[in-house]
Formats: structure tokens, C-alpha cells, sequence
């Protein structure tokens, strides 16, 4: 039996310079707790880290994109209502999967 659950992790209106600053802080955390579980996995265990990697990849072209929005508006003067929910789906007696 799973629960789910749901936060609300950003949730306003900011100018184009802020909301950069949020946006890449946390695609920015993610890339480098990803290399950290690689690197970790690949010494510890020598496990296989595909999974991770091609993840890490899609926030580096998601980090990329997000970087094009965002110059073009801050060039443009531009607000952004920025939204973003998180949903944590508890899975009982399922064993660990890798992060990503």
C-alpha cells in the first residue's frame, strides 16, 4: 500500500534576476548531490550509476533551457510566477531504488 503525499516547495512571483537565482540554486544542488551519490556509488561499490549519470545530464539541458528563459526575461523586464510541487509517494515494504 502506497500514501501520497504533497508539498509546496515554490510558490510566488518573482522578478526575472530572483527567480534565476532560485531556479539555478536548486537544479545547482541537485547536479552536485547526483555527483555525489556517483561518485560514492562507483567507489564504495562499484555499482552501476547509468541511471544517475543520464539523469544528471537532463538537469544539465533543463538547467540550460531554464538559463535561455530566464536571460530573455530579465532583457524584458519580466516578472515570473514560478510554481512547484513536490509529491512523496511512500511505497511500504519496497526495498531502496537508486536517487535520482
Amino acid at each position: 500500500m502506497s500514501k501520497l503525499h504533497q508539498f509546496t516547495l515554490i510558490d510566488n512571483t518573482y522578478s526575472a534576476e530572483e527567480a534565476r537565482r532560485v531556479l539555478l540554486s536548486l537544479i545547482n544542488d541537485k547536479i552536485k548531490f547526483l555527483d555525489m551519490q556517483i561518485l560514492s556509488m562507483q567507489e564504495r561499490f562499484g555499482s552501476d550509476t547509468k541511471h544517475m549519470e543520464e539523469r544528471v545530464s537532463e538537469l544539465l539541458r533543463d538547467r540550460a533551457r531554464i538559463n535561455e528563459v530566464l536571460q530573455a526575461a530579465i532583457a524584458g523586464q519580466a516578472t515570473l510566477e514560478i510554481k512547484s510541487v513536490v509529491n512523496i509517494e511512500v511505497k511500504e515494504g519496497v526495498g531502496l531504488v537508486a536517487s535520482s
